[in-house]
């Protein structure tokens, strides 16, 4: 087992977690928790994680400019699924493992990824705004059943939202850099093109990590070869949709609507992404029920000890 002596834990959701704290707590003596709800970047997440050994972080920046200030860390358990926000190549020249564990919260971000859609389909948050003021009108939507729905990433997230949309009957179009004919085959999907899955999707869900390939995937010109009326869902990072083009395309009418639980800076600066009259937008959501922030939690500090940095090489490079 790794020896690890003082642990510092980042996330403040972990932080506040009292079935998390005690867990921990049970393993290791010398912990040092987010108390304060701190947002933790450069200088202020080199102050908190000083002379620790370990670390449980989520949504912080791990770069050079912390690894090189940071002589004593040596372990870091990741609390969520997304490894974007950290530098796998400067963790390795510094010595640093990480213990990730992917697929954790793909459940729930299924779940939210079904329910985003079907609000959209069904009109339910402009219906209930027009109730709430007062109005009482009928506004109609569409069926799932009838639609095609396009999968951007057939990994764990995509394989679960296969699973729900299955009952719905409708058709499904996958698409993924890996070879899935077999997934395809046995639950009566096709996979597709990027450009194929854009063309003939009513609806498409975005649920890939981020990287420097990855980025701007959905851009502009991807967004125009959709149908004329269809629907954009992005439940995993920021940055993978072109959110400018999305609001562009919505305001012209090709696209009937948006969803989005992560955004490229959250929160945002400007706020006209958010108030256009067809987008949903949450707070970074999709992975957040109480089931899946405890087993995020228990990957985490089990992330301490069983840790093997080429993993994440090896998907994510």
């Amino acid at each position: 087992m790794n020896k690890i002596d003082k642990i510092a834990v980042c996330s403040r959701s972990f932080s506040q977690n009292n079935s998390l704290r005690s867990k921990l707590l049970e393993e290791y003596e010398h912990v040092k928790f987010n108390d304060d709800g701190l947002s933790l970047s450069g200088d202020s997440l080199v102050h908190f994680l000083e002379g620790c050994d370990g670390a449980i972080i989520a949504l912080e920046i791990i770069d050079t400019n912390v690894l090189s200030r940071l002589p004593n860390l040596k372990f870091i358990g990741k609390y969520g699924v997304g490894l974007d926000k950290l530098d796998l190549d400067a963790m390795d020249r510094h010595g640093v493992k990480l213990g990730w564990t992917p697929g954790v919260n793909a459940q729930n971000v299924a779940e939210y990824t079904l329910a985003m859609v079907l609000n959209m389909l069904k009109n339910i948050s402009k219906s209930m705004e027009v109730a709430s003021d007062g109005r009482w009108e009928q506004i109609k939507g569409y069926q799932l059943s009838s639609l095609t729905y396009g999968i951007l990433g057939c990994g764990h997230v995509g394989k679960a939202l296969v699973t729900l949309l299955k009952g719905f009957g409708c058709k499904i179009l996958i698409c993924d850099i890996e070879d899935l004919s077999l997934f395809a085959r046995e639950n009566g999907l096709q996979q597709v093109s990027l450009t194929k899955l854009a063309e003939e999707s009513d609806v498409l869900s975005v649920h890939i990590p981020k990287n420097s390939t990855t980025e701007n995937i959905i851009d502009e010109g991807m967004l125009m070869s959709m149908k004329k009326g269809s629907y954009i869902v992005n439940s995993a990072r920021g940055g993978l949709v072109d959110e400018n083009a999305v609001m562009k395309l919505l305001s012209s009418g090709h696209l009937a609507g948006a969803a989005f639980d992560v955004l490229k800076e959250e929160p945002p600066l400007n706020t006209d992404f958010i108030h256009h009259e067809n987008v949903l937008v949450t707070t970074h959501i999709a992975g957040s029920s109480f089931e899946a922030i405890y087993a995020m939690g228990v990957a985490a500090i089990s992330g301490l000890v069983e840790n093997n940095l080429a993993t994440a090489y090896k998907k994510f490079q």
